[in-house]
């Protein structure tokens, strides 16, 4: 069964179960904002009016638990004839058992988003260690992601969305190398040559990376084309704005976005993302990553990525430094692996980078000695006997395997992140 005739709009049902936490959520936010000055005396459970207004009045301002967007219908493309599940069929406005897809597919995007901020509130709700305050922000910022979006505003594709971010990172990119000619101790690295290699693997950072890596945090299965059609999907029905408001599903923090980013990487002190754009002499970002909008994702992206590969190379021996400069113009496709390791695990994608270059050190010494084996087999096959000529040309012409770096990976599920990544980036 297709979806030309929308079912029923799924209904926000479980919105009485919400009401208790956004109540307590509201009130805590309310008296927070009243408080600022005072942390310490803070009580959440003292503030049972906001603005004038019951906390059941001020209950009817999150919007999102009471959208009336009407569906529409879009041509399904590529995705015709398919089935879908999980949080592609969220990403929807469906059921995570989703549904079979015909020639259209009929779906209100702002919907949609209403139904993924319900999902994530309710897991927040659910879990009790995460205080009513954090849960009052969370919910104040989904009301802010949902009134903010235009259901009615500007669509592209994929092909156009990879050109919007390679036009975003671009002033970023320039501001960044000026600013690396000031010299490593700018930077906090060691020496040039630390400096060099970072100036090198960021060339290799543009908009099919950014995608790839992006892909990656949104889509659930490792089919890169299925990825880059829903994508394109996306972007065609619902907008690069859509895109920009998903929540993460998979935590309770403020994450959002394309690339799914929390405040940590904002919060981290030396190579962190805050910490490279003050070092700039244009600044790009906010300080927090709820402020971020527009090509600031893009952006906040790239020097997330800058920054672990600048952590990376300060904790590199200058052998491996050289070995990591060869190995990325040769390959280089694990810049951006690594950078997918890094955003769940920086200490993760510095170990496998770090023991990968370690592996490749010792592949090139093995190639020189096959080298002069080879030479030395040729300069004197005349004067060797038979059966020793044949046991060193068999030496000699011994097939040396390259290292893979996904066998440096210690972790199975960072390994999946990379091999997720890499067929994203093979779709593309």
């Amino acid at each position: 069964m297709g979806l030309e005739k929308q079912k029923k709009k799924p209904e926000l049902s479980r919105r009485n179960m919400l009401i208790g936490g956004l109540a307590a959520a509201t009130a805590g936010l309310s008296y927070l904002a009243e408080h600022k000055e005072n942390p310490e005396e803070r009580n959440l459970e003292t503030r049972p009016k906001i603005e004038g207004k019951t906390i059941s009045e001020r209950l009817s301002s999150f919007t999102f638990l009471n959208d009336t967007s009407e569906p529409r219908s879009f041509a399904a493309g590529p995705l015709a004839e398919t089935k879908i599940s999980d949080l592609y069929a969220q990403y929807l406005g469906m059921d995570k058992l989703g549904a079979d897809i015909g020639e259209h597919i009929v779906y209100s995007p702002k919907h949609a988003l209403a139904m993924l901020l319900v999902a994530k509130i309710e897991r927040a709700n659910a879990n009790e260690k995460i205080l009513a305050e954090q849960k009052a922000m969370l919910s104040a910022f989904a009301e802010h992601l949902y009134r903010g979006y235009n259901e009615n505003g500007l669509k592209t594709d994929i092909v156009h969305y990879q050109a919007i971010i390679e036009k975003a990172i671009s002033p970023v990119r320039t501001a960044l190398e000026k600013s690396f000619k000031s010299g490593p101790a700018t930077h906090s690295l060691r020496s040039q040559e630390q400096i060099d290699l970072v100036v090198e693997a960021q060339k290799y950072i543009g908009g099919k990376e950014l995608i790839a890596y992006s892909l990656t945090e949104l889509m659930p299965s490792h089919n890169g084309l299925f990825n880059k059609i829903f994508l394109d999907f996306l972007l065609r029905s619902a907008g690069e704005d859509f895109v920009e408001r998903i929540p993460s599903m998979n935590d309770s923090l403020i994450s959002f976005g394309p690339y799914q980013m929390t405040n940590l990487p904002f919060e981290e002190g030396r190579f962190g993302v805050k910490y490279v754009d003050e070092h700039l002499n244009t600044k790009f970002l906010p300080t927090n990553v709820s402020d971020l909008s527009g090509v600031q994702h893009h952006q906040a992206a790239y020097l997330f990525m800058v920054g672990n590969l600048m952590n990376l190379t300060s904790k590199l021996s200058s052998q491996q430094v050289h070995e990591m400069s060869r190995v990325i113009k040769e390959e280089p496709l694990v810049v951006t692996l690594f950078a997918a390791l890094s955003h769940h695990s920086p200490a993760g994608g510095r170990a496998a980078m770090k023991a990968y270059a370690e592996a490749c050190i010792v592949y090139e010494k093995a190639l020189q000695q096959k080298k002069m084996l080879s030479e030395h087999h040729t300069a004197h096959k005349r004067h060797v006997p038979s059966n020793t000529h044949e046991r060193s040309g068999n030496m000699a012409h011994h097939e040396i395997p390259r290292p893979n770096f996904l066998h440096y990976i210690q972790s199975n599920a960072l390994r999946d992140y990379a091999i997720k990544t890499r067929a994203n980036f093979a779709a593309l």
